[in-house]
């Protein structure tokens, strides 16, 4: 079974890298963590970039709130549980 984490975020920096961190270094690892950046404008896309390289990331052109991006995370989730890698 495949676990996913599906993580919305609207200029919160320090709570994503945070946030990230703890979820990199669980006892169980997700197998995949989805973030949906909402347009944000306080440097979220360095860290994601250049501290998070390789976390699945879904960039939104404007913030479409919390609904809208659960929405496209859960999509990009249920789209990668459904392949065969």
């Amino acid at each position: 079974m495949k676990v996913s984490a599906v993580i919305v975020t609207y200029n919160n920096e320090s709570m994503l890298k945070d946030l990230l961190n703890d979820l990199l270094n669980q006892t169980r690892p997700v197998d995949k963590i989805i973030v949906v950046d909402n347009a944000s404008t306080d440097g979220t896309d360095w860290i994601l970039k250049n501290l998070f390289p390789d976390i699945k990331t879904v960039w939104l052109l404007e913030n479409e709130g919390s609904a809208g991006g659960y929405k496209k995370g859960i999509i990009c989730a249920a789209a990668w549980n459904t392949s065969k890698n």
